[in-house]
This record gives structure tokens, sequence and C-alpha cells, in this order.
């Protein structure tokens, strides 16, 4: 027998291409000897004689389930590899942001910001603009408000952590915090100064009703009662020196005082009966006048700035805030004289608290605030730089009352501002609000802290909205998801305030536990701060179109006044800041009862009777004993006279002070650092993915490309063609229960006959050993076809 020839090499494989199946020994064996054959891995070959392609069925065989193999490789490359390189540059970053103790690479810079005071390398600017009131008196009269906006003032604003503490393994760290700004000239807008007198509303006077109740009624009934005490005393001199000189009058016998006798009695009795009318009246001012409005008027006629709800400012103090107020300092006066006369003490300051606060030391700092508890984020990352309490608090308070728990041997009056003492956390609300504290909202939902300072945020940032603490506005937010933007090349989510926040309670009634009871677009923050003040965007951008209506001089516009924060999604980094906030106080009608001015004019009816009196009697009577002074006109009953009704439109304004855009941008130079390292990272594994796959793609094509060729041979091929003639015709099996007429010609065109003809038969002993056919060449054909079954299958 040849051992080049199988007895069924010339249907399984007619010109021995390689896509056919052959026995290792050229011919002989049993039935399962051909299973075995047919089954994956039992035999070895070689590609030419040269390529071992080991245990597999053939070279076609061998190729596939190496492409297979590789395919499976490749896919696992790119679902694996990746995963470590993001899970390792997740741990890098986390690393990087957890400020979890100084030895942290970013420890300083988060630290602090004091790179060079007034270089031009500032991180943070803080820029303030004014709404300078052009016509005051026309305002109190009822007259629309004409502003002008004056600025911008910019500041650099630095920082300055200080007393850090971590705990919890560096997860949470304690802190406080030396903020500072420092003006800068060169950045502010031309012709500007830090001297520039701005007309804007007077805090003092706004909130003077508030600060009233910080001084006892019975203190406030002294100050009037001594008022009244200085009226009566004038009084009873007045009316003892025009006896007097009546009496001197009557009994003396000089020949000037007879001659003029009947004028100086006529004079005498003329002020007489207008000093009744002038006391009658002022005693009834005071009983129909409550004593605060007395002391209040009283004490705006003393100062320079007089009875108005206006006051020129310059740019620092009228954000800042300033000591030595002219009114309050009034109030001290008072006070003082008070403690004189019944030894009894009410502290009191004459500073004004501005809108943010500007330390001036480490100890100013450490005095006026608590330290801020964080988490770090170092145990969880969606924790990062998320407030545990804030100024110790976990509910809001805000410091409403400073001499009310100020310890006053560590306070210099005049020369400080006064602070609360230290919010304790296990205070209940009775003693929180006895140490001069105070709740700014009405529900402990309204009031919480929570979120992050939106300096950090927990990441990566998947979600549409982020928690955000904003002491600015005393509460606790959502920012909204904007869309997308970019920082130098790389791509950064946009956040903001959401405009559900700046309805009122009509639209959104969960907001009247903010009491947002006014018009939309405004935070109500009249409680936290014990004056009417409202925050909002600068111009009143996206609110209420009444409220811009209602001032001239306004033009809210989206590029200028909107507030976002753009953060770079991976890290929880924000790169860009539009903070912009502004202070707005709501004015309405108020009437402070004025002594009549028919009473002042008898009053100085009066002192012009006794001025005539004095000059008649001068040289003639040795002592005239009379005099028109201020005992009885005096500079505050003329005050009290003065009008202090204020009309404004439609009954109130909500009046523009000023807005504030608190910017940042990190440099490029970031940037660049981390597209270096982060980016570079990803886009490695980004690669690794993309190639992987595109590899593993390309194995699988070349499997599907070799099965469609193979299946497509097989369909052209003796044994396909007698395979689908005996699903056909119906046939028998393995046993012969049934003969099928052989296919005429092969997958190659060449006559099977002609196959037959030229194939060898087998000997006898191939016959007894291995069951193969006799001589016969039908026979042969059926017994190889019911052998081998599907050999495509079998691949």
């Amino acid at each position: 027998m040849d051992p080049g020839h199988n007895s069924n090499s010339f249907i399984l494989n007619p010109d021995n291409s390689g896509f056919g199946l052959a026995s290792k020994d050229g011919g002989s064996g049993t039935l399962e000897k051909q299973d075995a054959f047919y089954s994956l891995c039992t035999t070895e070959k070689t590609c030419g004689g040269r390529l071992k392609y080991g245990r597999f069925k053939d070279r076609n065989h061998a190729i596939m389930c190496t492409l297979f193999g590789c395919m499976t490789f490749f896919v696992m490359v790119a679902v694996i590899v990746p995963l470590c390189i993001y899970a390792l540059v997740d741990s890098g970053i986390n690393d990087q942001v957890a400020i979890d103790g100084t030895g942290n690479p970013n420890y300083k810079s988060w630290q602090n910001n004091v790179v060079s005071p007034g270089s031009d390398d500032v991180q943070v600017t803080y820029t303030l603009n004014y709404f300078d009131l052009q016509n005051p008196e026309e305002v109190v009269a009822g007259g629309k408000p004409r502003v002008v906006e004056r600025g911008p003032y910019v500041y650099n604003e630095y920082y300055q952590k200080f007393d850090i503490e971590w705990t919890d393994n560096g997860n949470i760290v304690t802190y406080n915090i030396y903020r500072y700004y420092v003006y800068n000239q060169a950045m502010s807008g031309p012709g500007t100064s830090e001297f520039d007198n701005i007309t804007l509303p007077y805090a003092a006077v706004l909130g003077f009703e508030y600060l009233l109740n910080l001084v006892p009624p019975e203190v406030q009934q002294m100050y009037t009662a001594g008022v009244l005490n200085k009226i009566q005393q004038s009084e009873i001199k007045i009316f003892h020196e025009l006896t007097q000189v009546y009496d001197e009058v009557q009994a003396s016998t000089n020949i000037i005082i007879r001659r003029n006798r009947d004028k100086i009695n006529t004079l005498i009795k003329s002020t007489n009966a207008s000093m009744v009318i002038y006391f009658a009246d002022l005693y009834h001012y005071f009983n129909q006048t409550e004593a605060g409005q007395v002391i209040f008027k009283n004490l705006m006629c003393n100062t320079a700035n007089g009875i108005s709800p206006f006051k020129q400012l310059h740019p620092s103090e009228a954000w800042f805030g300033w000591l030595n107020d002219p009114l309050l300092s009034e109030v001290s006066a008072v006070l003082a004289e008070v403690k004189a006369k019944t030894n009894v003490t009410v502290p009191w300051s004459s500073a004004v608290p501005g809108a943010a606060v500007n330390y001036t030391s480490f100890y100013d700092a450490r005095r006026r605030r608590t330290p801020d508890t964080f988490y770090t984020g170092k145990k969880n990352k969606n924790q990062i730089a998320s407030y545990i309490r804030y100024q110790n608090m976990s509910l809001m308070h805000t410091c409403i009352a400073p001499t009310k728990s100020q310890n006053m041997s560590a306070y210099v009056e005049g020369e400080e501002f006064p602070a609360c003492a230290h919010y304790q956390n296990d205070w209940d609300e009775e003693t929180a609000e006895n140490m001069g504290y105070t709740t700014p909202f009405a529900t402990d939902y309204a009031n919480r802290i929570k979120g992050s300072d939106a300096n950090q945020f927990g990441r990566p940032l998947n979600s549409d909205t982020y928690q955000v603490f904003i002491s600015d506005i005393y509460r606790s937010a959502y920012l909204g998801y904007l869309g997308t933007s970019d920082w130098y090349g790389i791509k950064t989510k946009r956040y903001s305030i959401q405009q559900k926040d700046m309805l009122n309670a009509t639209a959104n009634p969960e907001n009247a536990q903010y009491y947002a009871f006014g018009p939309y677009g405004l935070l109500n923050a009249t409680k936290a701060s014990n004056v009417p003040v409202f925050i909002s965007f600068p111009h009143f951008y996206l609110g209420d179109p009444r409220l811009v209506a209602a001032v001239e001089g306004l033009n809210p516009q989206k590029a200028v006044h909107e507030t976002y924060l753009e953060v770079e999604p991976q890290t929880g980094l924000l790169v860009k800041a539009r903070k912009r906030l502004q202070v707005n106080y709501y004015m309405e009608d108020y009437s402070i009862p004025e002594v009549l001015p028919s009473t002042v004019e008898l009053g100085y009816a009066a002192c012009e009777n006794i001025t005539e009196l004095a000059a008649l009697l001068e040289g003639v009577v040795a002592e005239p004993h009379i005099a028109c002074n201020v005992s009885i006109v005096t500079d505050g009953i003329v005050c009290l006279a003065k009008p202090s009704t204020w009309k404004f439109e439609n009954g109130g304004v909500f009046m523009p002070y000023g807005w504030v855009s608190e910017d940042l941008t990190l440099p490029e130079s970031d940037a660049n650092d981390l597209q270096n390292s982060l980016f570079i990272m990803e886009d490695v594994a980004d690669g690794i993915q993309f190639w992987s796959l595109f590899a593993g793609g390309f194995c699988f094509a070349m499997i599907v490309a070799m099965l469609t060729y193979s299946h497509c041979a097989y369909r052209q091929s003796s044994v396909g063609k007698f395979e689908r003639y005996k699903q056909q015709y119906g046939g028998g099996n393995a046993t012969g229960l049934g003969v099928f007429p052989p296919p005429s010609v092969d997958t190659f065109g060449v006559s099977v006959t002609e196959k037959l003809a030229s194939a060898p038969h087998t000997s006898q002993s191939d016959d007894e050993e291995g069951g193969s056919l006799r001589n016969g060449t039908t026979r042969n054909v059926l017994n190889n076809a019911q052998s081998i079954q599907n050999p495509v299958g079998r691949r």
C-alpha cells in the first residue's frame, strides 16, 4: 500500500491541499483510530515540514486556535491593563488631593497662597463694584433711585490656614483660616481710589432698630427720662427768671424802667404764654413717642450725616466694615452717662461689620472665628473637603450680638471688631441665643451644614448636582450642572447655583423655610444679620424684572454677572471660579414723630422776646438774670422737629448696595502638569485598550474569514454534496441500513468514478484489523462517508 495515500483521502483531501484530514500512518486504522484521528489534539504535523502546528487536526485548526488565543489575550489586555492603570492613577490622584498631612506634595499650596503679597501670580482676586446713589433726597421723598456703578476696586485675596490638626489617621482635618485682602490699585478701574466717596445705604441706620434691642428697655427709658428732666429744668429755670424779672420791674423806681414798664410787661407776658405752650408741646411729644425713636432721632441729629438712611463711605470700609461709627458712638456716649449715674454697664460696640471679614492678624482670626473641621477624603474620595463642622457648628448660626459674650477684657473698643464667644456644638438654642447667636433660617434642614467648601469636590464628578456649603449666603445648596468647558485644553464641568433656589415661596414652596417671601431672585439674610439684607446676583441677574425696573442704572448681563464654578472631573479640582454676589438693602417707608414746627417757632419767638427784654434791662438792673440760651430751644429739640419721614417709591425698594466677583483661574502651568501626569497615563491606558481591541478584532475577523472559507469549501466538496443528497433522498447509516449513490463529482470537479478507479484497494489484513471496506467501489464510498459523518463540523 502506498504510504502517501489513504482509503478515504480522495473524498476528504482530493488534492492534498491541507484542508482535509489524513492519518499519521498513511492509511491503516480501525474506526476508533479514525475517531481519534478526527479529535482535537491527537496528532502532530508540521507546516511544510518546517513549522510545527502542534496537536491539532490540521494546519487550519492550528491557525484558528492560535488566533482565538491571541484574540482572548488581547481582549483581556484591553480590559485588565487599563483597569490597573486607572486604579494606579486613581490612587495617585487621591494621594495628591486628599491632604492628610504635611508630607502631602500639595500641602503648601493647600495651606496658603501667600506666594508674594501684591505680586502678579496671585491666584484669587476679589473685585468690588458699588452702586453710587445720585439722588438721595429724591429717593426719601418717593423718587426713583438713580445709581451709577463705581469700580472695579480690586483686591488680592490671601489665605493662610493655621492651628492645623489631623485625626482619624489623616481622614479628618481641623484648622482655622486667616483670610485678608490687599488693595491692588494697578488692577482697579481707571480713576478709582481707596478714598473715593460713594453714597450708599447706611447699615447702622437701617439696622438701628435691631441694635437698639440690645439696650435694655429700662435703659432706654432712662435716656428719655433724662431728656425730659432737662426740659423740666429748663422750664423751671425760665419761669423762675421771668418771675424774678417781673417782680424787679414792678418794684423798681428807675425812670427808664418806669418809662418802658408797659413794654417790659408785655414782653414778659408774651414770653410766658409762649413758654407754656412750648413746654406743653414737648411733654406731649415725649409721652406719645417711643423712647427708642427719640434716641434714634436725637443721635442722628448729633452726627454729620444728619437724619438720612444714606451715608458716604470709602470702598474698603463699605465692604469690610468700619470702626467708630458716629451714630453708634453717640449710643456709647449715652450708655457711658447711664453707667456714671447708675453704675449699670451695657456692653456696646461702635463697630459696623461688613459683608466680608478682612482679618488683621492670626490673633484677630483666632479671636473672631472658630476652627472648621473637614473630611480629607483619604478613606472616601467622595468626601474630599466635605464639611463636618463649620466653625464648630453642624447647624448654621450667625453672631448678631457679639457684645453678649465678648470677653470685654480681651477687646479694645474702637480698635477691634467684637466677636461672639466661640460656638460650642453641644449648646442648645437658648444657650446659643444668650451667647449672641441666631439661626438664619426656619428649619434644621435649611440651616444644615453639608457638602464641600466648593474649593475641592469629591471625585470623580459623575453627578449633575453637587452639594456645597456657601458661607457667604449662610446655607448649603446643590449646584446644578451647566455643561462642559475648557481649561487650557482640559475638559471641565461647569456648575452653578440652581434657579429653583432663587425662587420665592410662591413658585417653590420649599423656599418658605428660607423666608423667601419677596420677589424671586433674592436670598433673605435679614435674620442672619439683623439688618434687612437680601443677596442676589449682580444687577438682579435672573431676578424678578420688577427689581431691575425699580432702580435706574441697572443692566444685568449673563457674561458679566453669572456665577459658576469649573471643576476638573477626575481630580475634583476647582480650576476656575466666578463667584458673583450682590448685597441689597430693603428700604421701606419709615417715620419718626416730629415736634411740631410751630412749637419750635414759639421757642424762637420767646427767645427773641427774652433777648429784647435783656437789652432793655441792661445797665438798669444789676443782673437781668435772663438770657436766650439752650435752656429754651436746644439743638436736640430743633432736631426732633426736623422732617424724619422717608417715603419710598411703591412703599419700599430693594436698594442695590454693591457686588463682588471672587475670581480664580489656575495657571496654564497647572494644566500642563496635569496633562503630563494624569492624562498621559490615561492616554496610555486608552491607547492600550484601543490597540488591544483592534488586535483582538483583527484576530476575530481572521477566524470568521477562515470559518467562512472552510464552510464554503465544504459546501462545494464531494462530502458536502453527498450529505445534501442524503438529506434530500433519505438513507441509511454506518451499519448499511440503506444505500446512497455517491456524488459524481468532487469539490475540484474531478469525477468520483475516476477517483474510484484510481484509488488503491485495501488488503485482507487491513479489512480484518480495521473493518475497512472490501473490494467494491460503491461500498467503499458509502462506508467512508458514514465513518466521517461531518468532517467540517469536527474542526
